[in-house]
């Protein structure tokens, strides 16, 4: 059973290396990679919020954040075609080795559709650079029927639906143009022969590559989609996103799950299988389009799903570790109002060392199971010792500045307590 969750001309990236960090535990220590990409008409600033994120979990984990817009079309290159932007993805994964024995994938938008694409034809890549864990945030995987720009419910939209294939099966939208090679028109008889995409995306229709992509579907070992069906205005219907869609011949009505369709039944995605080994799940939120990457909900989900999850046995390690550090914070912004740079960067460095010798031995302790209760015992000195310089933090300005300065990795600053 599927498992669904339910809660209220130059190609560019930005790649996150390892800053210094803290004791991790293993769950950090051990994770894949982490590829994101954006959605159409966006930029890779749009996936901070998510990288920022797995970041702070993880400091010294590989994040690449890619953009597929070229310097000369800017957010325009999302709207060309789709075969083109994977080349591009593909292009800048192989340039990096720290992806060579396996990534997982996060997409948003039509980024989920390029990533599937990419899944689907270079999974199975014998230089090791695959996929093993995918997600994507409203990604229309069975293509679209209706135009985001437009509202629904009146008929001159309606009409403009309707008719919008005489446009988009056309051979040059076709070859070009990313929204024409995902509009699915139900009652289209034409879809199959002319969508020069989605059908073969979906293996809706025997082609060279069907096995292929059955296979590379097949070899991931977790597959999430996100879903807002109430608050996602921009992929319609919104069920794309869950790989269900409109019956064939029908414009609008009930939605067809997908395990009814022939495509499942006969399991000519990989899907069904995904699906019977617990390897396919369904997420539903409700999250307005742009802002899946910002979403704590979809945030916290997608971290569970890339199994980042906190252990149980390593939450008290994070909670040392991320006190420690805020701790370092207040004793710097002192030193760098008292005692000048060379000083402060002494005394950060002494404390640092001090700090991750005790996050260590922790760690060490933490993986044998230890209870809060001792971690906290542990840990007390340390914060009895600077908890007094809380109060000495006068300018939030000064803090980020005296934590820049002194080449400490970034941390989230909790508001000075009155």
């Amino acid at each position: 059973m599927i498992k669904i969750v339910s809660a209220a001309v130059g190609f560019s990236c930005v790649f996150f290396a390892a800053a210094p960090a803290l004791a991790e535990d293993p769950v950090c220590l051990s994770a894949k990679p982490v590829v994101l990409l954006h959605g159409i008409t966006a930029q890779k600033e749009n996936m901070y919020p998510m990288v920022d994120v797995i970041k702070t979990r993880c400091p010294r984990l590989f994040v690449l954040d890619v953009e597929v817009n070229t310097w000369w079309a800017k957010r325009l290159t999302t709207l060309g075609s789709i075969n083109y932007l994977t080349k591009r993805l593909r292009k800048e994964v192989l340039k990096h080795p720290e992806l060579k024995n396996g990534f997982n994938m996060i997409g948003q938008s039509l980024g989920g559709v390029i990533s599937r694409n990419m899944i689907q034809r270079f999974n199975s890549d014998p230089q090791g650079f695959h996929a093993e864990r995918f997600i994507t945030w409203a990604s229309p995987h069975r293509g679209i029927y209706g135009l985001p720009i437009v509202k629904e419910g009146t008929w001159y939209v309606e009409l403009l639906d309707a008719e919008m294939w005489r446009i988009a099966y056309l051979p040059l939208p076709q070859a070009a143009a990313s929204m024409a090679q995902l509009w699915h028109d139900p009652a289209q008889p034409s879809y199959i022969e002319d969508n020069q995409f989605v059908p073969y995306l979906n293996n809706e229709k025997p082609h060279a590559n069907f096995l292929l992509y059955r296979e590379n579907i097949k070899s991931l070992k977790k597959f999430v989609v996100f879903e807002s069906p109430t608050e996602d205005d921009v992929i319609r219907p919104t069920a794309s996103s869950s790989f269900n869609f409109y019956p064939p011949g029908e414009h609008d009505g009930p939605i067809q799950p997908y395990e009814e369709t022939i495509e499942y039944k006969s399991d000519a995605l990989g899907i069904k299988t995904l699906n019977q080994s617990g390897r396919f799940s369904r997420v539903t939120v409700n999250c307005l389009h742009p802002n899946f990457p910002s979403d704590p909900t979809v945030q916290q989900l997608t971290m569970d799903y890339l199994g980042l999850a906190p252990s149980k046995r390593s939450r008290a390690t994070s909670a040392f570790t991320g006190e420690a550090q805020q701790l370092v914070v207040n004793l710097v912004q002192v030193k760098l109002r008292t005692e000048g740079e060379d000083g402060m960067l002494e005394e950060k460095e002494l404390l640092a060392n001090e700090i991750q010798r005790e996050a260590d031995v922790l760690l060490e302790l933490d993986v044998q199971e230890l209870d809060i209760a001792k971690a906290n015992e542990l840990r007390q000195p340390l914060r009895e010792r600077f908890s007094s310089q809380r109060d000495s933090i006068k300018s939030e300005r000064a803090f980020y500045e005296g934590w820049r300065e002194a080449g400490l990795p970034p941390v989230r600053l909790l508001p000075e307590k009155r």
